[in-house]
């Protein structure tokens, strides 16, 4: 049972690390995201200017935010997981 679950976690993070790259790929090297909306918005907090700002100026804080998020929950779901097992 060890060997699974050291293959399992080879896998993810493999899957992580390549995750990072494209988003490192996508928010460096690409330029950033272009969402189309073009000229100004007149206010601020609207929607569009709220999301115009996550995804250019803010766009790393929000994707770091985003994966440590996401690992949280896949970790809690493992944690759960291993505490419904039957004792051996």
């Amino acid at each position: 049972m060890k060997g699974k679950h050291c293959t399992e976690w080879l896998l993810y993070t493999i899957l992580g690390v390549v995750a990072l790259i494209l988003l490192v790929k996508v928010a460096f090297i690409d330029g950033g995201l272009d969402i189309g909306l073009g000229g100004q918005v007149s206010q601020l907090g609207d929607t569009p200017s709220i999301g115009k700002l996550l995804f250019t100026a803010y766009l790393l804080p929000f994707e770091i935010a985003s994966v440590l998020l996401l690992v949280a929950i896949i970790g809690a779901v493992i944690l759960a997981k291993q505490n419904l097992k039957p004792s051996q």
